[in-house]
């Protein structure tokens, strides 16, 4: 039994724990947080929050209906909730959530930023327009907010954010990342204009930055490969009819922009085999 004043702490800890990479070992302490302060809502957010993490979806919905029923809720745990229900699908209610979440505390330009983002999902653009513009004139240098206002608009010669972008890049205090996004705004109202030139010599320049910061060697890929077919070969020579149809599953699995669709919607179009959508 875990004392209630000790809750906090073993909820910060699983939190941190689950952030580190080691989301079994956090949600066991999640988990004895909530037992430990079952009216702590935050704790059944969390729960929620990493139980989505894991794709577990109907769990992390247990989790955080818990935590909306609680009248403890802060604007944090409006927005964990909120967030959970996007990735479940429920965005009606993660617009809910979020603007709930605004009500308490409309200094946090994220929250508008997670409210602008479903508004778009749901398709209320204007909307959405509203809640980046409330987010940027709170943070001026949220990346990701003017990335996303550049998604949402078509520019036209009078009406871009070419020149605020600019200002921006030029300021020489970006990271990587927030290079990669703002040049990603950038070149796409660039394209909006016709400049095709100019926008893409932006994405080569964020994309060679951002290239720079990783570690990656495709030699690492070659060596794997080999590996997986020499430690499993149980898996990789299993013996069977090809001809055979059974109930068994079948994965497409695949990188964004792979064709991974197109072999779904192939496999889907033979009578015997039925789709289940793709997932997250």
């Amino acid at each position: 039994m875990v004392a209630p004043r000790a809750a906090s702490t073993l909820l910060a800890r699983g939190v941190r724990t689950a952030e580190l990479g080691h989301i079994a070992e956090g949600l066991t302490q999640i988990r004895a947080a909530c037992d430990a302060d079952p009216a702590d809502a935050e704790a059944h957010a969390q729960l929620g929050r990493w139980l989505s993490q894991l794709h577990r979806h109907a769990e992390a919905l247990e989790a955080v209906e818990r935590a909306l029923a609680l009248e403890s809720a802060s604007a944090a745990t409006f927005d964990t909730v909120g967030v959970v229900l996007a990735r479940a699908g429920q965005h009606e209610r993660a617009a809910s959530c979020f603007s709930r979440a605004i009500g308490l505390d409309p200094s946090r330009a994220d929250l508008h930023f997670n409210l602008g983002s479903t508004l778009k999902y749901l398709g209320r653009f204007d909307e959405a327009r509203a809640s980046y513009e409330a987010c940027l004139a709170l943070a001026p240098r949220h990346a990701r907010a003017h990335w996303a206002l550049a998604q949402l608009l078509t520019a036209t010669p009078t009406d871009n954010r070419i020149e605020r972008f600019e200002r921006l890049l030029e300021d020489g205090t970006l990271d990587a990342r927030e290079e990669l996004l703002l040049r990603h705004a950038v070149a796409k109202e660039l394209e909006d204009l016709g400049r095709y030139d100019e926008s893409f010599q932006h994405l080569a320049a964020g994309k060679a930055r951002q290239r720079a910061t990783l570690r990656y060697d495709v030699g690492t890929d070659l060596r794997l490969f080999p590996a997986v077919t020499r430690l499993f070969p149980e898996v990789i020579d299993a013996p069977g009819d090809d001809h055979a149809l059974g109930n068994d599953p079948i994965f497409v699995v695949g990188l964004p922009r792979t064709g991974t669709t197109l072999v779904e919607r192939i496999l889907s179009s033979h009578p015997h085999v039925a789709s289940a959508g793709e997932s997250q």
